[in-house]
């Protein structure tokens, strides 16, 4: 009570210390000079993590917005950012996140968690594993960096997703759901979700679907320009990327696996009630290049039981979704690529019900 009591004094102390300064002369004639309104006070903390570099916590995020390659998300391997999201096990890592306060008033104990899962379309943190829980103080109109240290264990090695919360109890500063992650509505959520592959290769995924019933979804793949990621901070990236401009880019193969209690990624059985059209693929059925790899690669999979996503369009994919996780698994075309070079593409997930844009993660695909 003690600690309220003194938030609130301060509170309205800080509050008439504005007004007081907003009515002066001084004010005035620096605002006239300046010729723009006077920023309103917001008496508040404002708690947030960046989803893309000018993000100023406003929700929810314009429509289109890449989302998912937080700048306030990095990893370090020692002092060098690594370029990816590919963890080795027993090797130790330092996770930074940077959050903000975009309020006029400090937050004193904010709280930081940090969660690692499969890559992912959607999120909710029953499917990931929770790394740790930081408290810092955040000041107003400012930021703080908090480091989390892990050593990879083998349940964590290959290609992962991060996801950073902050919140407040104190300030009343908390996010919209407790068990799930729309990042696109709550700034209390980043997302860093890039990954390096090599071409002609296959990637599992999860999926979810938040909501009580069946939901319409859209998956699709869109290639990006070699400048949309010029500019990052990772000194290894700049270097593999190459001026590949002009990219036709190949036929993607999607692919719907299990329903996922636990994630069975040995036994891809598809659940037929995932798609809206579902073309099944029996051994009856000639099947493409692509399609043959995945078998060979996969021998115990029952290919009268494999779901395979028809296209609506090229590299653009309708389904239904009942409540829960799902997996997904794409295939990575050949791109010909030589050494040094690299192709971009986001795969984006769509709730065509409310034509939102929910989910998406980056492949950067490399010879």
């Amino acid at each position: 009570m003690e600690t309220l009591k003194f938030i609130r004094e301060r509170r309205q102390k800080a509050k008439k210390n504005i007004e007081i300064f907003q009515n002066s002369r001084d004010f005035k004639e620096m605002r006239q000079h300046e010729k723009r309104p006077p920023k309103p006070y917001r008496d508040k903390t404002f708690l947030y993590i960046k989803g893309y570099d000018s993000d100023t916590g406003n929700r929810p995020m314009p429509s289109g917005t890449v989302f998912w390659m937080s700048p306030d998300i990095e990893i370090f391997d020692g002092t060098t950012p690594i370029a990816n999201n590919q963890l080795v096990a027993g090797k130790n890592y330092q996770i930074a996140v940077t959050v903000r306060n975009g309020g006029d008033l400090p937050c004193y104990s904010c709280h930081v968690e940090l969660f690692i899962c499969n890559p992912s379309l959607g999120f909710d943190p029953i499917h990931g594993t929770l790394l740790g829980v930081q408290t810092a103080q955040v000041q107003a109109q400012g930021d703080t960096t908090l480091s989390f240290p892990i050593v990879a264990t083998s349940a964590m090695i290959g290609h992962r997703c991060l996801f950073a919360r902050v919140f407040s109890f104190v300030n009343n500063d908390l996010p919209m759901s407790a068990t799930t992650f729309p990042v696109v509505a709550d700034r209390h959520i980043g997302q860093q979700n890039l990954n390096i592959i090599q071409q002609n290769n296959f990637v599992k995924m999860l999926i979810t679907n938040e909501f009580v019933g069946a939901k319409n979804f859209q998956v699709k793949v869109v290639p990006r320009k070699m400048d949309v990621i010029k500019g990052t901070r990772i000194p290894q990236l700049r270097r593999l990327i190459s001026p590949l401009e002009a990219v036709v880019l190949p036929d993607f193969s999607v692919r719907a696996l299990k329903a996922n209690a636990g994630i069975e990624v040995n036994r891809m059985r598809a659940s037929s009630a995932l798609l809206l059209n579902p073309t099944i693929a029996r051994s009856s059925v000639q099947l493409s290049v692509s399609d043959r790899m995945f078998i060979a690669k996969n021998p115990n999979l029952e290919v009268s039981k494999l779901n395979i996503l028809a296209p609506v369009r090229k590299n653009l994919w309708d389904f239904k979704l009942e409540k829960g996780t799902r997996e997904l698994e794409v295939a990575i075309p050949d791109f010909k690529l030589k050494n040094n070079e690299a192709v971009v593409v986001d795969i984006e997930l769509t709730d065509t019900d409310q034509n939102k844009l929910v989910g998406g993660i980056r492949f950067v695909v490399t010879a």
